[in-house]
């Protein structure tokens, strides 16, 4: 497997736990509680302030549709999949400073997701850069 390949598979297989994170964390707070790894009373009042929601849905659910969205951009289309995953990454930058400079708490889970999508970032920018080099060299 040749390093573009392997590449990609990393992207692949970090949106399919991210896909699998924001069930998880979609599914807890269906039933009222909030999956947390570290601090639980810290990830509920995170999940459960003003900024856990938009128009009334849930991050996790709308984690869950952009996540499957970005998958299958990541398989018709990577430009448009570099654009949502930049969006994803600023999303994931403003979440964070809510949660360290508004709230001053931290959800570790909300941090895991966080973290991945920045990881899938990086990794797809550098995917695309390694792709524009092996074509500037045909």
């Amino acid at each position: 497997m040749n390093q573009n390949k392997g590449l990609k598979w990393t992207i692949f297989v970090l949106i399919v736990i991210e896909i699998g994170l924001s069930g998880l964390l979609a599914n807890e707070n269906s039933h009222a509680t909030n999956f947390c790894i570290v601090g639980e009373s810290s990830c509920n009042s995170v999940q459960n302030s003003s900024y856990g929601q938009i128009f009334g849905i849930k991050l996790p659910f709308i984690a869950i549709g952009a996540f499957i969205i970005l998958l299958a951009l990541f398989f018709l289309n990577y430009k448009l999949f570099l654009a949502g995953i930049s969006v994803g990454v600023l999303v994931s930058l403003t979440l964070t400073g809510i949660e360290l400079l508004v709230l001053k708490q931290v959800c570790s889970s909300c941090m895991l997701v966080n973290s991945i999508i920045l990881l899938i970032g990086i990794l797809s920018w550098s995917n695309f850069y390694l792709i524009q080099k092996k074509a500037s060299n045909l």
